[in-house]
């Protein structure tokens, strides 16, 4: 994920990103996306099978 993309999330100006794109997020602190939503169902969601808009 480039610096631009996570900056305008987290400024609000992307309103609506992707659940791969908020996948990468915790991935950058060596984290599951489960681990960092405490949300453990999403482990076995993946995010590379999902199509593309």
């Amino acid at each position: 994920m480039n610096q631009s993309t996570l900056d305008n999330t987290v400024r609000g100006i992307t309103k609506d990103p992707r659940a791969k794109t908020l996948h990468k997020v915790p991935i950058a602190f060596n984290m599951t996306l489960a681990e960092f939503l405490d949300f453990d169902e999403l482990n076995d969601y993946s995010f590379e099978d999902a199509e593309e808009e």
